[in-house]
């Protein structure tokens, strides 16, 4: 009884994924994406931190994941797609090989200096205080240096699964939640590897 409801309640929601999909798939990834980096980086705040949860650290990752990466990675598979059709081990192969060595490195940079950038400003909003740029710059960059080579070495263990996963079973209107259930984790270690010098400095 409890299963067949279960397999119901997935279905229904599944159905009204795909139907929001298909009416705004841009918007529907971009949901998506801020509730799973919400969520993520809440589960990894609670688990690594004594005094709680951040709101200003979940609210920066989370625009990320809703307004940058999941819109645009639902826009860049549909394209890799219509030029490696299919889900041949060769097409599989290829798409898995062009996310790694195209999208990593640049989601990597661009979510360190997004959350040291932007994290700056909501925390000047928040205080009343003023950005001193040069100071987020020179933070920016020493967290590329440390931070940048780690993860792209963790991401070679973990992304090329969970995209030939993607690619292979996943159907395109359901990518993004597949994804976003892999990011939950995944986007938790790399919010808290980007706020790791300022949750150190405070």
């Amino acid at each position: 009884m409890i299963g067949a409801m279960a397999r119901r309640a997935l279905q229904g929601a599944q159905s009204a994924l795909e139907r929001a999909q298909r009416a705004s798939p841009v918007g529907t990834s971009a949901l998506t994406g801020f509730s799973v980096m919400a969520v993520g980086d809440g589960m990894v705040q609670v688990g690594t931190k004594s005094e709680g949860v951040d709101p200003q650290r979940l609210l920066v990752g989370s625009l990320y994941n809703g307004c940058v990466y999941s819109p645009l990675m639902f826009v860049w598979w549909g394209r890799l797609d219509r030029v490696w059709p299919g889900r041949t081990l060769g097409a599989v192969a290829r798409k898995v090989i062009a996310n790694q060595f195209v999208v990593t490195p640049i989601n990597s940079l661009a979510f360190i200096s997004w959350t040291s950038t932007l994290g700056a400003a909501v925390g000047a909003l928040r205080t009343g205080g003023e950005v001193d740029w040069a100071e987020v710059r020179t933070r920016t960059q020493k967290q590329l240096r440390t931070e940048l080579p780690e993860l792209l070495a963790y991401s070679c263990c973990f992304w090329p699964v969970a995209h030939s996963l993607n690619f292979a079973f996943v159907p395109l209107p359901l990518r993004i939640v597949f994804m976003s259930a892999c990011s939950v984790g995944w986007g938790g270690y790399l919010s808290f590897c980007a706020n790791r010098d300022r949750t150190r400095a405070s």
